[in-house]
Parts: C-alpha cells; sequence; structure tokens
C-alpha cells in the first residue's frame, strides 16, 4: 500500500465524510482548512487516484449531486486505510521499539473510556502468551532485548546502539 502525504489525509478525511463528493465541493471544503489552489486540490485527487485510494463516478450513479458531475468516492474505508497504514509504519520499526512507541502512543492520543477498557481486554489476553523479552529484529544482528537492553549474542558479535 503506497504511503499517504499529510496533505493527501487532508483530502481522503473529507471524501470519507463527505462518501460522495464533486471536486467543486472538495475544493471548497478544502479551502476552508488549506490556502491551497484548485489545481493543488486537483494535482492531491490524481494521486490519490493513481495510488487507489480514490476513484470516480459520474454524478447520475450517486444521489444529490449536480448532473454531469464527477464525483470522488474512496476505494477503501477509512479504518481499513488507517489499519494498514498503522502496520505498514510499525512493519519499518524494530521489534524491540514497537512496545515503547505503542506506550508513548497510549500516553499521548486521547482515548474514550470504551477505548481504554477495550484496550484492556486485549492486553489481558495478549499477557499469557507475551514472550518476557521481544529481541531486535534488525538485520544488525546484535540481538538486543527492549526490556534488558543487553546484547544477547556471543562475546565476539558486535554491539550496535539502537539510540
Amino acid at each position: 500500500m503506497d504511503s499517504i502525504s499529510p496533505a493527501e489525509w487532508s483530502v481522503l478525511r473529507i471524501i470519507w465524510t463527505e462518501k460522495h463528493v464533486t471536486a467543486r465541493r472538495l475544493i471548497a471544503l478544502v479551502s476552508s482548512q488549506h490556502a491551497w489552489s484548485a489545481s493543488t486540490v486537483k494535482t492531491l485527487l490524481a494521486r490519490l487516484r493513481t495510488k487507489g485510494y480514490v476513484r470516480t463516478l459520474r454524478s447520475d450513479a450517486t444521489t444529490s449531486q449536480s448532473p454531469r458531475a464527477w464525483v470522488y468516492e474512496a476505494t477503501m474505508s477509512e479504518s481499513s486505510v488507517i489499519n494498514a497504514q498503522t502496520s505498514d509504519f510499525f512493519s519499518h520499526i524494530c521489534a524491540m521499539h514497537q512496545g515503547p512507541a505503542l506506550i508513548h502512543l497510549v500516553q499521548t492520543v486521547p482515548l474514550s473510556q470504551k477505548n481504554i477498557r477495550d484496550l484492556q481486554k486485549i492486553l489481558e489476553k495478549r499477557a499469557a502468551s507475551a514472550p518476557s523479552s521481544v529481541p531486535c529484529d534488525c538485520e544488525c544482528g546484535c540481538a538486543q532485548t527492549a526490556e534488558t537492553g543487553t546484547n544477547e549474542a556471543t562475546q565476539t558479535d558486535e554491539v550496535t546502539s539502537h539510540a
């Protein structure tokens, strides 16, 4: 899955909210939030189409749009894109650092009471089968672990810093 720039996220979020939106309406909505020209918005739409996140339909295939206008819609749900982008991001992080990154997110992002209860249930289930430490999975061969910060490789191996 191709990455999404911050500007593309802005456009996608509006498309998800509106479900079906003409370029004219999208430009008006984006303009209320950003000082982007119509051509910038159209360029972002073209990039999102190329990446497969957005498709165009004739307005007669949707309702409540002006006739003969092109309408944009997302090809995937917001949650599926967020999950895929998050998984992709975490796939680039050393396994040893994924847990601390999640802890940081839990500490910093707004969470509802339900979110917290759901997290607690998931963590409770995962605790039973969780390893005591998570080793480095980088290609450095250092075999450090997140919990100890020590190198579990043989004495002849070079220690690599992950700071």
